[in-house]
Formats: structure tokens, sequence, C-alpha cells
């Protein structure tokens, strides 16, 4: 009986490791999804489109961008490139919270690669103009900061490649500071930035990762594979890294564990570009396994690795909750539940033990296997539980 009742657990990791959600359907490549959790921003036939993970519906934010328009998400503030004006570029500024949108810049004819974040109260957008950077906010408008390319903006620090592409140096400032500061390192673009870091990406193979701390510029390296397109734009999240590399002719999901210096596929993958990206612990990228590219995402701590591609392990994009953590001790949360629908649990002799609380919680009073159900409009959406007290 011991060994039966380990068999069903160890079944049931197995089955909860695969947990994942696919947020579009049948769409077009280059999607880049950029996360700020519960929401998605990604493009779709040129336009722009949002992703409530929560609600499970998607908004249309606006039309005639151009392909693949440069984007950028922190909620509830989002940017784009669009030639919805002239025949020139603009940058946008959106807020999901009222609909509202502004123009910022006027007749410009290159990419713009605008960031945005929000820092002490005040919203920043920053671009890049005839190669100089520029840094936005409602009160000053646009200030220059200095020469340079590929900014990247996020909490609370702004980032740039200077001396062109290949940058022999890395410029960078924190918000509210007047001065800049710079960090020298030749063939390399930013990947991404936090309060405390910067990470440098390198242009040629092996494709080596370059983690940054700020202010003392001290770094280490995740080592690159060297195989076939290299990695690409590696993202940070507290202590996991995330990024797509082409590995045995396939664009895999990698995540790398600062705390154990451990290097482990996430997930395999099958599109031009994954685009990953982190939020909120949760892993987003895009996927092309089944002919048609679309975003997908996951708990940070799942392991998708064994993943086959069969299609019957993707919740329906129509309806589907999530759960986070599973396996769980004494309590789970529920995500996707729509509005007036309930969770209800059932251990394994399907016996009803309980249902979700308002918040999206429930408390196990013991451990084991469980079931989550969810029913609306004739829809179910069900989740296999693992408490281990």
């Amino acid at each position: 009986m011991k060994r039966f009742w380990f068999f069903l657990v160890f079944a049931s990791l197995v089955a909860v490791m695969l947990a994942e959600v696919r947020v579009t359907t049948d769409v077009q490549t280059h999607l880049q999804p950029k996360a700020d959790w519960p929401w998605v921003v990604y493009l779709v036939n040129e336009d722009l489109f949002s992703y409530n993970c929560v609600t499970i519906t998607t908004t249309q934010l606006t039309t005639d961008l151009e392909y693949q328009g440069s984007h950028n998400l922190k909620y509830p503030w989002y940017v784009y490139e669009t030639l919805e004006f002239s025949t020139s570029r603009e940058i946008m500024l959106g807020d999901l919270t009222t609909s509202l949108v502004s123009r910022i810049t006027n007749d410009d004819d290159e990419d713009l690669s605008p960031g945005v974040c929000v820092f002490g109260g005040q919203v920043y957008v920053a671009y890049q103009k005839n190669e100089q950077i520029y840094l936005w906010t409602s009160i000053s408008g646009s200030v220059f900061i200095s020469a340079g390319v590929n900014p990247v903006l996020k909490d609370g620090v702004l980032a740039w490649s200077r001396n062109g592409g290949d940058a022999s140096s890395i410029g960078y400032r924190f918000l509210g500071e007047a001065s800049n500061r710079a960090i020298s390192i030749s063939l390399c673009r930013i990947a991404d930035v936090g309060s405390n870091y910067i990470i440098c990406q390198q242009y040629r193979r092996p494709g080596d990762t370059y983690i940054f701390t700020i202010p003392s510029g001290s770094y280490y390296t995740i080592a690159g594979s060297g195989s076939d397109g290299g990695r690409t734009d590696p993202k940070k999240e507290g202590s996991t890294i995330v990024f797509s590399e082409t590995r045995y002719g396939s664009i895999d999901v990698f995540k790398y564990d600062e705390t154990t210096a451990s290097l482990e596929r996430f997930t395999y993958g099958d599109a031009w570009e994954s685009y990953a990206c982190i939020s909120n612990s949760f892993v987003f990228w895009q996927d092309g396994r089944n002919g048609h590219d679309d975003i997908y995402y996951a708990a940070v701590t799942e392991d998708l690795s064994c993943f086959s591609g069969a299609e019957e392990s993707v919740v329906p994009t129509d309806f589907a909750i999530s759960v986070y953590p599973n396996p769980f001790n004494s309590t789970v949360n529920f995500y996707g539940v729509p509005r007036g629908a309930v969770v209800e649990i059932f251990n394994i002799a399907s016996q009803k033990v309980g249902e979700a609380n308002p918040d999206g919680s429930w408390k196990s009073q013991s451990s084991g296997v469980f079931f989550a159900r969810c029913e609306i409009d004739g829809q179910t959406s069900k989740k296999k539980l693992v408490c281990i007290e």
C-alpha cells in the first residue's frame, strides 16, 4: 500500500510539472511578448494586443503599427512605435487603466527602441534618436542624456550602449541622479537592467552573458553554448535569469539560478526566437511547436523540458485556470478564475473537500492528491494538486 501511494504521488508530481498555459492561438511570428504580471503586451499582424492572464480576455490596443515595432510594458503603462500618424515613427504612451494614449515624439525616421518604467511616482520613457539617448517625463518632456543606442529602462535604471551597437562601453544612470556612469566592455549589447544590475549579451559566439553589479562594476559570466544562433535576451527577476538559446537545432528556454549557479533547460521550443521573459515568478515565451507561433507561460518552478510537443498537454486558451505553487505546502493559489466562477476541490475518492476562497486561495487540511474543478458557461477546467506537508 505504501508503494502505491508513493507511485501515485510521484505520478502526480510528474503530471503537474507539465502545467503551462497557452495565451494565444494561431497567430504569426515575432510576437515579442513583454510581461508585467498579470499583463502581457505582444504583436499580432502588426497590431498591438494586451492579454490579461487573470480574466482570460484579449484586448486590442492599437492598429497600424510598423511590423515588429518596438514596444514595452510596465503596468499600467505601455509604450510602442507606430506609423499611425505619418510615414515616420512616433512613440505612443498608453494607460491600461484609462485607455488613454498620448504621443510623446514626432517625425522620427529610425528605430526608437522605447522603454518605460515608474520611479518615485513619476513615469519615465527612454528612447534613442540619431544615436542619442533621451529621457522623457510628463514634467520635463524629453531631455538629452548621452550619445548612444539601444536604451534599456527598468526599476529606476537607464542603460545604453556607447560608441555604436558593438559597444566599447556601457553607459547608465540611476533615475533621480544627474550624472552618467560607465562600464567598459566590448562586443556586447544590453539585455536587461535592474536596480542593482546590468546584463550584457555577447554578440559573437560563444555568446557569453555578463551580469554586472552596479555601481561596483563587479561581474560574473554565464558561458554560452556557441551553437547555432546562440543566446537571446536574458531577463532577470530575483535570483533567476531566463533566456532562449539555440541548441541541437531547436530554440529552447533555459533558466539560471544565481544561488546555486545551476543552468537548466526550462522547456523545448520551436520558434525563430522565443523572446523569453519573467514576471512574478512566471516565465513567458514564444513557441512554434504546432506549426504557428503562440505565447505560453508557466511558473518558473516548473520543469517543462520533457514536454513532448503534444497539443493535449496545452490548456485551452478560451478558459483555463492555473495554480501556484504546485506541489504546495498547506496553501495553494488559483489564477485565471473567471468572475462569478467557483473553484471546487475534490479528493481522490471524488469527494468534495472545499472551495477556493474569494481571493483565489485554498488551504488543505491534510497532505495528499486533490483535483480542482472550475466550471462556467458549459466549459470546465481541471487541475491536479499535490499537497506535501
